[in-house]
C-alpha cells in the first residue's frame, strides 16, 4: 500500500479507482473534509486505495485542491497518530508519481509540514513538549485493536511515562458504566503493552515520513535549502542508525538534498560522514548503495570535506578502504559503480593522491571492467563518465588507462553502440541523484553511449600526444566527432567538441587529419550562433585558439570567415570564461599576423575595451590581454603604425598594469610591451619623451625580482640600440638619467642571461665616447687645415639587442601547452 506501516484495522472500504468522471466528487472527497474524526478518517483510507497506481487519480486529486487538506489535517493538534500516518501514506503515493506531481506537494508547502512532523517524532519518546505536534492516537471501536476503549477513547502522549489515560472528555456516568462492565484500571503489565504499542504506532509514523521524504527528493524537484537547521539535521541522521528501511530513506534524502558546499559541510558537522561508514557496512545493498550516492555527494568538488571523509573510521576500517572492499568483482556490479565513483570524488578533492594504489589501480581497474561489452549499457554509460572524471586531470592516470584492458579499442564500441533487442534501464534504487530520469527513454541509449565514450577519449587525450595518436588512428572516432558536431543533441556535442579540443593539442593531427576533415567549421558555427549554450561556446572558443595557431593550415581560412568581429564582441560578454578565451584567440591570431589583420582586432576590439580588460584585477584575463597587446607590438613598421594611431591608449594601459597591485607574471608582461614599443623607431619617443615611464623602468631594474629586472633591461637595451636613427641623442638622454650606473649595478647578478643583456647594452654607450674622441679630433684639425670637409664614419660592432616579441611558443613534443611559459620571452598560446 504505497509504504503504509499501520497495522489498524478499519470498517470495510470500498476499492475504486479513484478516476473521475466529469466534474463528479467522489465520496471520499466529500468525507475528506468532514469535520467527524471517523468520516475523516475513512476519506483518508478510500483516498490512498483510489491514487495506489493510478497516474490519473493522483493528478486530480492534486487539482482539486485536496493536498492543502491533508496538510491541514497533519497540523491539526487534535488529529491521531493513526490518522496522519494515512495521511502521510497517501502524500507518499502521489510523490511516488510523475515529477510534476511531486513539484505540485513542493509547491503546496509540504515539506516544512513532513520536517515539522519528523521534528515532532524526534522530541518523543514520548515527552510533554512534543503535545503541541502530536497529541492522540485514535482507535476505531468498532474493530479496535484494544477492546478496553472505546471512540472516544485516547491514549494521551502528554504523560511523560507513557501511560494510558483516559480521554478528558470522557465523563464519570461513562467510566462509572466501563467498570460496571467488568472493566479495570490497567494494571503494569497491560500499561507496558500499551506502551510498546503506542512506541510502535510512533516508529511506523515516522518511517513513513522518511518515506514520503524520500519519495519528494529523489524526484529532483526540491530547491536547495540556503541552509539546514542544526537540530532537525542531528535529528534525522539519528534516524539512519536503524531500521534498514530507515536508513534507506535517510541515506537518499542526504543524497539528494545535498547539492551546495555550504551543505555539505554542515551535513559533516551533523555527523552524515559518520553515519555513512555506519551504513557501508550494512550487508543490505538497498542501504549500501544510497549511502555510497550520499559519501559521493558529500565529497564532490569539495577538499575540505574529501579530506575529513578519509579519515573517518567504523569499526576500526578507514572510510576509503571500506569502499575498496566494495570494488570487489564479487559484488553487485552497481554497488562497484558508486563505490568507485565515491573514490573518484576523493581523489579529485585531493584527499587520495593518483598514486595511491586505492585509487590507480583499485579505483581505475573497475571503472575500466564496467565499460566492457558484457555490460548493461546504461552500466557502461556510468562508468565511463567516473572513467572520464578520474583521469581528467592527471597524466599518470591517463597513461595506465590508456593500456589498461585494451581501454582505446573498447572505447570505440561506445560511439557505434546499436542495441540488440531490449536493453533494460536501471531500477530507480540503482541511479545515482545525478542520473535521475537519465534513462527513461532506452532509444537515447546510443546518444548517451556516444557522449560518454567522447568524454572517455576527450580525457585520456589531454596531455600525451602517443594516446592521441592512438585515438585518432581508430576508424570511426572523427568521423563520430564529426557526426556528432553536425547533427548531435547539446550534451553530445558538447562531449564532441571537448574531444576535439583534447586532440587538437596535436601538431600532427592540426596539419593532417583535422585540415581533410574541416573540424573548423562547425565549431565556427557554435561561436557565431546567438542561441548556443554558454558552456559549448566556451569549449569551442578552447579548441579554436588551437586551430588558429601560427602553424595550423587551418588558421588562414578560419579568419577568411569573419572570426574576427565574433571573438572581439565575446570580450564584451559578463561570461568569465567566454571573455578568457576569446581574448586568448585574438592573441592567437595576432601572433606574427599582417599589418591589416592586427588594424581589424584593433578597430573591431577598441582600445577603450583594451583598458577595460586590463583593469579587470582577474590575472588570466589581464595576461591573454597583454599577450594580445605584445603581439600586435610586434614588427618596426606595425609598432610605429599601431603607436602613431593608439599610442596613448596603449601607453596608458601599460601604465595602469605597472602601477596597479599586480603579480610579477603580470607585470613582467607589462614591461614586455614597453620592450616592443621601444623597439619602434618613432615609438620610442612614448618612453623616451615619459620621465615618469622612464623611472618606472629604473625602479623594475632595482627590485630584486630577476624576471622583472631582465624585463626592464631589455627595454633600455632597445632605446639604446646604436642601429635605429638618433641613437646619439637616445643615448645621451639615458646618460642624463644615470642609466649607465643602474646597469654597472646589474653586473653583479649571478644569471646568465641578465648578465649578457646588461653587457651588450653598456657597449651601446661606447659610441658617445668614440663620438666625442673623434669630435675632439676634428677640432684639433680644424685649427691647421680650414678648408678640411671631410666626414667620419663610424662603425661599432655590437651585440643585436632584443627586438620586438612575440607572444608565443611551440611545444617541444608537438602539443601546445595548457599554461603560460615560465620564462618571460615566450607566452604559450595553446589550450
Amino acid at each position: 500500500m504505497d509504504g503504509s506501516v499501520t497495522n489498524m484495522e478499519v470498517d470495510p472500504v470500498s476499492n475504486t479507482d479513484g478516476q473521475v468522471q466529469g466534474n463528479s466528487t467522489k465520496p471520499y472527497i466529500e468525507n475528506l473534509y468532514s469535520n467527524e474524526p471517523k468520516r475523516c478518517f475513512h476519506g483518508v483510507v478510500e483516498l490512498k486505495f483510489a491514487v495506489i497506481g493510478s497516474e490519473r487519480c493522483k493528478a486530480s486529486v492534486i487539482e482539486q485542491g485536496c493536498v492543502a487538506r491533508l496538510l491541514q489535517i497533519l497540523r491539526a493538534p487534535d488529529s491521531g497518530l493513526l490518522l496522519k500516518t494515512e495521511v502521510v501514506t497517501v502524500l507518499n503515493s502521489l510523490a511516488k508519481g510523475l515529477p510534476e506531481h511531486a513539484a505540485s506537494l513542493v509547491q503546496a508547502g509540504v515539506l516544512p509540514v513532513l520536517w515539522e512532523q519528523l521534528e515532532a517524532c524526534g522530541l518523543c519518546n514520548v515527552q510533554s513538549n512534543a503535545s503541541q505536534y502530536v497529541t492522540k492516537v485514535t482507535f476505531n471501536g468498532k474493530n479496535s485493536t484494544t477492546n478496553s476503549t472505546s471512540d472516544n477513547t485516547s491514549i494521551n502522549l502528554n504523560n511523560t511515562n507513557n501511560t494510558l489515560n483516559n480521554n478528558s472528555n470522557m465523563n464519570d456516568a461513562t467510566n462509572n458504566n466501563n467498570n460496571s462492565n467488568g472493566c479495570h484500571k490497567p494494571n503494569n503489565t497491560e500499561q507496558q503493552q500499551q506502551q510498546h504499542k503506542l512506541l510502535r504506532i510512533i516508529s511506523n509514523y515516522t518511517q513513513i515520513l522518511l518515506c514520503c521524504l524520500r519519495s519528494v527528493y529523489k524526484q529532483g524537484c526540491v530547491p536547495p535549502p540556503p541552509s539546514w537547521n542544526h537540530k532537525l539535521l542531528s535529528t534525522l541522521i539519528k534516524y539512519g542508525y536503524h531500521p534498514p528501511t530507515n536508513q534507506e530513506c535517510v541515506a537518499n534524502i542526504l543524497a539528494y538534498a545535498c547539492k551546495c558546499e555550504e551543505q555539505q559541510v554542515q551535513l559533516v558537522d551533523a555527523g552524515a560522514g559518520d553515519l555513512v561508514a555506519a551504513m557501508l557496512h550494512s550487508s543490505l545493498s538497498r542501504v549500501q548503495l544510497p549511502a555510497l550516492y550520499c559519501c559521493t555527494a558529500l565529497a564532490h568538488r569539495n577538499q575540505a570535506v574529501s579530506q575529513r571523509l578519509c579519515k573517518i573510521k567504523y569499526n576500526g576500517v578507514l572510510l576509503p578502504d571500506r569502499l575498496v572492499e566494495l570494488l570487489g568483482s564479487h559484488g553487485d556490479s552497481f554497488v562497484q559503480l558508486a563505490a568507485a565513483a565515491a573514490l573518484v570524488w576523493l581523489h579529485r578533492g585531493h584527499a587520495l593522491p593518483h598514486s595511491d594504489t586505492r585509487v590507480c589501480h583499485k579505483t581505475l581497474q573497475c571503472l575500466v571492467r564496467l565499460c566492457a561489452i558484457d555490460r548493461p549499457a546504461w552500466l557502461r554509460i556510468e562508468a565511463g563518465h567516473e572513467l572520464a572524471h578520474l583521469t581528467e586531470l592527471t597524466p599518470e592516470l591517463q597513461k595506465v588507462a590508456s593500456y589498461t584492458d585494451h581501454l582505446i579499442s573498447t572505447i570505440t564500441d561506445f560511439l557505434e553502440y546499436n542495441p540488440i533487442g531490449d536493453d533494460p534501464g536501471p531500477t530507480a534504487e540503482h541511479l545515482s541523484p545525478l542520473s535521475c530520469g537519465k534513462y527513461d527513454q532506452v532509444h537515447k541509449f546510443p546518444e548517451l553511449m556516444k557522449e560518454s565514450g567522447l568524454l572517455v577519449y576527450a580525457s585520456l587525450a589531454a596531455n600525451n600526444e602517443e594516446i592521441r595518436q592512438k585515438i585518432i588512428m581508430e576508424p570511426c572516432v572523427v568521423r563520430s566527432i564529426r557526426d556528432a558536431l553536425a547533427t548531435g543533441k547539446s550534451p553530445v556535442k558538447l562531449a564532441a567538441i571537448r574531444c576535439l579540443h583534447s586532440l587538437s593539442r596535436s601538431v600532427h593531427t592540426l596539419r593532417t587529419t583535422f585540415q581533410d576533415y574541416n573540424v573548423w567549421k562547425p565549431l565556427l558555427a557554435i561561436i557565431q550562433d546567438q542561441e548556443a549554450e554558454d558552456e559549448m561556446v566556451v569549449v569551442a572558443l578552447s579548441t579554436l585558439c588551437n586551430l588558429i595557431l601560427e602553424f595550423s593550415p587551418s588558421k588562414e581560412r578560419i579568419l577568411e570567415h569573419g572570426c574576427i568581429s565574433q571573438l572581439c564582441s565575446l570580450t564584451r560578454k559578463q561570461n568569465y570564461d567566454l571573455k578568457l578565451n576569446s581574448v586568448w584567440a585574438l592573441m592567437n591570431i595576432a601572433f606574427q599576423a599582417d599589418s591589416s589583420v592586427k588594424e581589424k582586432i584593433l578597430q573591431q576590439l577598441g582600445t577603450d575595451q583594451v583598458c577595460s580588460l586590463v583593469s579587470q584585477g582577474d590575472s588570466p584575463i589581464v595576461m591573454k590581454t597583454l599577450g594580445l597587446l605584445r603581439n600586435l607590438l610586434s614588427n618596426k613598421y606595425h609598432i610605429d603604425n599601431i603607436m602613431k594611431q593608439h599610442g596613448s591608449q596603449i601607453m596608458q594601459s601599460v601604465i595602469l598594469i605597472l602601477e596597479g597591485d599586480h603579480n610579477t607574471q603580470v607585470k613582467e608582461q607589462a614591461l614586455c610591451i614597453l620592450a616592443n614599443i621601444a623597439d619602434g623607431d618613432q615609438a620610442k619617443e612614448f618612453i623616451l619623451g615619459s620621465e615618469d615611464v622612464l623611472e618606472k623602468l629604473f625602479n623594475y631594474m632595482r627590485m630584486p625580482s630577476l624576471e622583472l629586472q631582465l624585463a626592464s633591461t631589455c627595454c633600455i637595451a632597445n632605446l639604446a640600440n646604436i642601429k635605429d636613427n638618433n641613437a646619439v641623442d637616445r643615448l645621451l638622454r639615458l646618460r642624463e638619467m644615470k642609466t649607465e650606473k643602474l646597469l654597472d649595478n646589474l653586473l653583479s647578478t649571478q644569471d646568465p642571461n641578465l648578465y649578457d643583456k646588461v653587457r651588450d647594452t653598456l657597449k651601446q654607450f661606447d659610441v658617445l665616447n668614440t663620438n666625442s674622441s673623434q669630435q675632439q679630433q676634428q677640432t684639433s684639425s680644424s685649427n691647421t687645415t680650414v678648408t678640411s670637409n671631410t666626414t667620419t664614419t663610424t662603425t661599432t660592432t655590437t651585440t643585436n639587442n632584443s627586438s620586438s616579441s612575440s607572444s608565443s611558443s611551440n611545444n617541444s613534443n608537438g602539443s601546445s601547452s595548457s599554461t603560460p611559459a615560465s620564462h618571460w620571452r615566450p607566452l604559450d598560446q595553446g589550450q
